[in-house]
Formats: C-alpha cells, sequence, structure tokens
C-alpha cells in the first residue's frame, strides 16, 4: 500500500509538471519566466570589461544588467564554462574574450548560450548593458510633482508626458517603476518636444528593474477631443529611443473609457533613427505600433499582443515613402485581434490582424528571431521590398503564414506550422505574390508543416493578376514541406531552381505543380536547376495540429539528416547550433 501511494503521488506530481509545462514556448530561449535558468551545469561566469553585473553572476540567475559611461563605446565578454559558448551567435573559447561588441547609447542586450556536451538546448543568459547619454538626466515618480525640477528621484515630475517634452537632444527621461494614467489628450501623452542626433539621442526609459506601466483611459474629456488616439506620438522627430515600459489600456476603466486606437504613432511627417526596446504593449483597439514614414527604426525585445488591428501595421506610403532600413528583432507578436473594442473578440481572418502586415516601401527590413503564434490575421505580411526572414517561429495563426511581396527577398531557418489555427481551410503557409519581374525569391531551410485533412496549399506563388503574368525566380534550399492537403502551386512564369528540399504532400504523388502541370520529386528532378529533391517522412520529434506546441527537431532516423547542400545554406540552425553536425547539412530549420 505505501509503494502504492508513492507510486499515485509520483503519477500526479509528473502530471502537473507536464500541465504546467505546456505554455507558451520561445523561439529564442530555455529560462523560465521568472529569470533562472532550467540546467544549470555549463556557464559558471561572465565578466565583462566595462561595468559590473548585477547581480553578481550564479547559474541559476538568467538576466543581467550593467551600467557604464558614455565615453565606452564597445565592451567584451569573457565566458567560463564547459561545451560550446557563444555571445551574440559567435563561438567563443572558455575564459577567452570576446569580440569587441558595440554599445549604442542607450539600452544594449547581449545574449549568451551555453550548450553542454551532446546538447542542441543551450541555456540562456541575457546582459543588458545601459551607456550613459550625453547631457541630463530627468526622473518620474507616481509621487512627483510638474511644478518639480525633475533632476532627481526626490524632485520628479509627476506624468510622463509632461516630462517627454521638457527633453533636448543628449537628454535621458528615467520613469520610476509605479502605475502612470494616461487620460488628457493634450497632456499625457508623450510626445517629445525636440529631436535628437546620431551623438545625443532622446531617450525615455523605464526604471530597470522595476518597469513602470503607462495606462490609458480614454476619458469623457478625451473623446471630446476626439478620442485618444495613441499614447506616443514620434511624428517628425528624429533620434529617439523608447525603453523597458508597458503600455496599456487601463484596466480599471470601463464602457467606452477602454476604447484606445494605437499604441504608438508616425503619421503625418516621416521620422528617423527611432529605436523602441524592450517594451510590452498590449490591449489596444488598433495597432501596438502604427507608422507611416520612418527611416531606419529598430524594434527589439518587444512584446506586443491583444491588439485588434495587429502588432505591427503601416498604412500606405506617405511623403517619407514608407519603411526604409527597418530590424525587428527578438520580439513576441501575438494574439492580436483577440482584444477589439474592450474584450475578446473573435474576429475574422479577413480584418488582417496580422503579427506583422507592412505596405509597400523601399526596405530593407529583417525580421530575426520572432515569436509570432496566434494571431487572427498573417504571421508576417511584408510588402517591403529587400525583406529578410530569417530565424522566427511562425504557428497557429488563422490566416497565412509568411506572405512576402517584394522583391529581393529571402526566407530563412523558418519555422511555419499550424496554419489555419487549428480550423481555419484556405490559408497557406507560404505565400509568394510580387509584381517585380525578373527579380528572385528565396526559400533556404525552412520546415513547414500542415495536415492533410485541411484544404491549402503548402505554398502558393504568384497566384493571381498582376502576379500570375510576372516572371520571377523562385530559389528552394533545403526546406521540409511536410502533410499538406494541396502541392507546392506556382504560376507558369516562375523559373523554379529547387534543390534538397524534402516533399511530403500527403493526399498526392504530384509535390509541385507549374502552370498547372503536377510534377513528382522524379519529374521535378527532371527540371533544369533541380536536383536532390527527396520525399518521405521527415520524422519530426513531435509534430501537432489543433494549436498546441510541437517540437520539429528530427528524430535519428528522419531522411533530412545529412541530405541538405552547404551552398547558400546559413551557418546555424534555428537553435544556434552550427552546421553540419554531420557529413553534411541537414534539411530544414534544425539541424540533428
Amino acid at each position: 500500500m505505501y509503494l502504492k501511494k508513492i507510486a499515485c503521488f509520483l503519477f500526479v506530481f509528473l502530471l502537473v509538471i507536464s500541465l504546467f509545462g505546456c505554455g507558451r514556448q520561445s523561439s529564442t530561449t530555455s529560462n523560465n519566466n521568472n529569470g533562472t535558468t532550467t540546467n544549470n551545469t555549463t556557464l559558471s561566469s561572465i565578466t565583462l570589461s566595462s561595468g559590473t553585473l548585477s547581480p553578481s553572476f550564479s547559474t541559476s540567475v538568467a538576466n543581467y544588467s550593467a551600467s557604464v559611461s558614455n565615453s565606452t563605446s564597445s565592451v567584451t565578454v569573457t565566458p567560463v564554462g564547459s561545451g560550446t559558448i557563444k555571445v551574440n551567435g559567435t563561438t567563443v573559447s572558455s575564459g577567452s574574450t570576446s569580440g569587441s561588441i558595440t554599445l549604442s547609447i542607450g539600452l544594449n542586450t547581449i545574449t549568451i548560450k551555453a550548450y553542454s556536451s551532446g546538447s542542441t538546448t543551450p541555456e540562456t543568459y541575457t546582459v543588458n548593458i545601459t551607456r550613459a547619454n550625453s547631457g541630463n538626466t530627468y526622473y518620474v515618480s507616481t509621487s512627483g510633482s510638474d511644478s518639480n525640477s525633475g533632476t532627481s528621484t526626490s524632485n520628479a515630475f509627476a506624468t510622463p508626458g509632461y516630462g517627454s517634452r521638457q527633453l533636448s537632444a543628449g537628454d535621458t527621461l528615467i520613469i520610476l517603476g509605479g502605475t502612470y494614467r494616461v487620460t488628457d489628450y493634450n497632456n499625457d501623452r508623450i510626445i517629445p518636444a525636440n529631436s535628437g542626433t546620431a551623438t545625443a539621442p532622446i531617450i525615455i526609459r523605464g526604471e530597470i528593474g522595476n518597469r513602470p506601466k503607462l495606462a490609458a483611459r480614454n476619458t469623457a474629456a478625451s473623446q471630446s477631443s476626439g478620442g485618444l488616439g495613441n499614447m506616443v506620438d514620434l511624428a517628425g522627430l528624429n533620434y529617439i529611443r523608447i525603453e523597458n515600459i508597458e503600455f496599456s489600456r487601463d484596466s480599471t476603466a470601463s464602457g467606452t473609457e477602454v476604447y484606445v486606437r494605437d499604441c504608438i504613432t508616425i503619421a503625418g511627417s516621416p521620422s528617423t533613427n527611432i529605436v523602441l526596446k524592450d517594451l510590452y504593449i498590449h490591449h489596444f483597439d488598433q495597432f501596438g505600433i502604427n507608422f507611416q514614414d520612418i527611416d531606419t527604426l529598430t524594434i527589439e525585445d518587444c512584446t506586443i499582443e491583444y491588439c485588434g488591428y495587429g502588432a505591427i501595421g503601416a498604412p500606405d506610403a506617405g511623403s517619407g515613402g514608407g519603411w526604409k532600413t527597418i530590424v525587428i528583432d527578438g520580439c513576441d507578436l501575438s494574439y492580436n485581434g483577440h482584444y477589439y473594442q474592450g474584450g475578446d473578440d473573435s474576429r475574422s481572418a479577413y480584418d488582417r490582424p496580422d503579427g506583422i502586415g507592412l505596405e509597400e516601401g523601399d526596405g530593407p527590413i529583417t525580421v530575426n528571431d520572432c515569436l509570432v503564434e496566434h494571431n487572427y490575421g498573417d504571421g508576417i505580411d511584408l510588402k517591403l521590398d529587400n525583406a529578410t526572414v530569417t530565424n522566427n517561429i511562425v504557428r497557429n495563426n488563422t490566416a497565412n503564414g509568411i506572405k512576402i511581396w517584394g522583391h529581393s527577398s529571402k526566407v530563412e531557418n523558418c519555422l511555419v506550422y499550424g496554419t489555419g489555427d487549428g480550423a481555419a481551410n484556405g490559408w497557406d503557409a507560404l505565400v509568394v505574390a510580387c509584381d517585380d519581374s525578373g527579380t528572385t525569391i528565396q526559400f533556404i531551410n525552412n520546415t513547414i508543416h500542415d495536415v492533410g485533412t485541411r484544404s491549402a496549399y503548402a505554398m502558393i506563388a504568384q497566384y493571381d493578376e498582376p502576379y500570375r503574368s510576372t516572371p520571377i525566380t523562385l530559389v528552394m534550399k533545403n526546406n521540409i514541406f511536410s502533410d499538406s492537403d494541396g502541392e507546392i502551386w506556382m504560376s507558369a512564369n516562375i523559373t523554379p531552381q529547387f534543390s534538397n528540399n524534402l516533399l511530403n504532400r500527403d493526399s498526392n504523388t504530384d509535390q509541385v505543380s507549374i502552370g498547372g502541370t503536377g510534377y513528382t520529386v522524379a519529374e521535378l528532378n527532371a527540371l533544369s536547376n533541380c536536383s536532390e529533391n527527396i520525399t518521405g517522412d521527415p520524422k519530426f520529434v513531435n509534430p501537432v495540429w489543433g494549436g498546441s506546441n510541437g517540437d520539429y527537431t528530427l528524430q535519428a532516423t528522419s531522411p533530412a539528416i545529412n541530405a541538405g547542400t552547404s551552398s547558400g545554406a546559413p551557418s546555424i540552425d534555428l537553435n544556434g547550433v552550427s552546421r553540419p553536425q554531420g557529413s553534411a547539412d541537414d534539411i530544414g530549420a534544425y539541424e540533428k
């Protein structure tokens, strides 16, 4: 009886552990939400050439901060441990010094990943280094007053909006921890009165370790002035950094007071050199970020979710020509469309609440290392030219997974699955629709999984006018397409260059359709510039369907192992593992 009780207890304990382990997964980290690591055996110390880690290093602590002077423009990192250690993606031997890491003024994130011997899942540590600005530092506090000078924590301003309008180039505004109500359209919103410069940006930052929350309430007074259209307006401003702040509607509001359209906007006047870092933006009726004309924008390590129209969006380009020189890195862009007009709302995918949905622009744009899931629209929908979409997990979105419209674009090391979010038919994991004749679009080392019972193509390219009659070249290398109902559909004007792909369509031996003609893998390999494509079960560790999270690494018996080409392939996989691990690169986003 005693042994039976122990067995029962162990069963319940393991069941609870498994249930609590089925939450949202990050594409980039093995850390728990409480900032501790799950594997404490590899790294033993981290030393910076400038600045001091806070707290002191411990194998069980994942997140650190440090501060350096304005004159410190770079640092090096010396990690000590066993196994393989990578600093910002570059391998560094234990006890050796990394290469020089350039520091921008403001917050900088350094990522250290440590792989124990034989493991492809690293311990992940982050160090946020703050490089001081060149001007004055002002403070905002929940106990402050706007009649204060703002120059110390004990003499702080009361409202972030007021504080933002006191800043000149080189100044920093630190918003201390607490909740700040944004209710007055004219006075409470963050609208800097001045721009910064390249060497002296304006920085608006939340207190490190005690991130403040700005909560918007659309009061009757605001509604009489046209409504609370945004919380931050950066139109016409240059060299502005906003860091480490939570933005949301006021959860204590009710009725029409909860209607707040966008969080951060640029419209009417172009802006340049904007950095948005470590922001948590959620529960807005329209967009988290809604910019019209922007040149040089970084959105880094931000979580943007539960926005009615999408996380990051753009209207048609204005006088500034749309979006140019964009980096979106390390962001979680999820559950958009699930909240609208003050509550939960099952919006149609045709309403387009995308993770990223951007209109035409010159680019270039890089979307890297992002988790994009459970949006009611597309995961990533880019009409910008020169798009590079790398190292992303795009899963369980209601509409298309990744959609590419612009010329000279590439999708690499991405995992796309769960398209339709467990139910919807007719939406495809990958879409290409480009009207720039003669361009080349590349898909390299991606893993695409669907379910054969859902009516959709594995991929669709140049599917409608004017795109169908536009000739382009489609380069496909080292991709896995698994378990779709429909084939990879291409118009007759596409020149395919397919090599070393694993094509595993459930319902038919034809894996590809070109201009309405179906091709088996053998027939595809007989075409010019097509070779070494294979078919078969890729043998994922845990493929899933129906809105849950799977494991798309490869079993040891997968035919994708050592079947890829190194020509044009990325040097690391989606987990940061070096390629190749065997005699040749593996097919798909993960290297075994």
